[in-house]
């Protein structure tokens, strides 16, 4: 689900290529099936675009429950554990302790 929400922020920050190629092959669900032609009214396969993605509720609350459940894993994860390499990397000695304010 996360590489789903990984994709659609891709879709929206750049617009159309190959994010949403990608995504489309994963889930078509996510845009129409059928465009209209606008003069005969036929229908025709529809091109997947950035402007054409269609996010409902639902799959927002299902991205809210996976970013949820990934902080939840990674905490329960950390705390069984000894923290990875990276995990004080990026942190001075200021913020370790309060200080520098």
């Amino acid at each position: 689900m996360l590489n789903i929400l990984h994709l659609i922020g891709n879709i929206c920050r750049h617009g159309n290529g190959n994010s949403v190629s990608i995504l489309h092959g994963l889930r078509p669900d996510l845009w129409r099936t059928t465009d209209y032609h606008p003069v005969d009214l036929k229908p025709y396969p529809h091109v997947p675009t950035a402007d054409s993605l269609r996010i409902d509720p639902e799959l927002l609350d299902e991205f809210a429950t996976a970013i949820k459940q990934f902080w939840f894993d990674l905490e329960t994860k950390l705390s069984n554990s000894e923290p990875p390499g990276w995990y004080g990397s990026g942190r001075t000695r200021e913020a370790s302790t309060g200080g520098g304010m």
